[in-house]
């Protein structure tokens, strides 16, 4: 079986960021995610261990070390304005931690892996 991309009209993936950015479900960490998603294109997996220490505010820019990435390099990420925006809003609520997808509610811990799929299905469908 080949697995292939699932092939979304613009519209459909304006109206899909709509959704998400519209839903209050869930946890701070797990919609801010969710918006995320979208936006820098990285793994929910990726997200929910992204350090602080690899966000650039500066350039723009998400520098994840060769160390950290499967093909040993470093991996950049550029940056839209509002997507600095918003991780510097979220830089707020989690800069405590070392990661930026912390668990509210379990301190230092990151998000579960469920927590970010779950609210996806309650997104209406066409």
């Amino acid at each position: 079986m080949k697995h292939q991309a699932a092939t979304v009209t613009p519209s459909e993936l304006a109206q899909l960021i709509i959704d998400i950015d519209s839903n209050n479900s869930g946890s701070f960490c797990t919609r801010e995610a969710l918006k995320l998603i979208p936006r820098i294109f990285l793994r929910p997996k990726e997200i929910r261990h992204l350090r602080w220490e690899y966000i650039d505010f500066e350039a723009k820019l998400i520098r994840t070390p060769e160390q950290e990435m499967k093909r040993q390099r470093e991996h950049l990420v550029p940056l839209a304005g509002q997507v600095v925006h918003q991780l510097q809003e979220i830089k707020k609520v989690t800069g405590y931690s070392v990661m930026i997808g912390v668990s509210v509610s379990a301190g230092d811990s990151t998000y579960t892996s469920s927590a970010a799929g779950s609210p996806v299905g309650k997104f209406p469908s066409e």
